[in-house]
């Protein structure tokens, strides 16, 4: 359960990323796509300790 949320997480915030930087042109959509890769960074730190 914790994989499928690191690997959406990690989806949703590449999109995000590429989306803002060549679609929108909007910095807050980076900033939002960047916040949402390092979340999952931290949940994959997190789901690493627990096994």
């Amino acid at each position: 359960m914790t994989m499928a949320a690191i690997g959406a997480l990690l989806f949703a915030g590449l999109l995000l990323v590429f989306l803002g930087l060549f679609a929108a042109g909007n910095f807050v959509i980076v900033v939002t796509g960047v916040a949402a890769i390092a979340i999952a960074g931290i949940l994959s730190v997190f789901a690493q300790r627990r096994v």
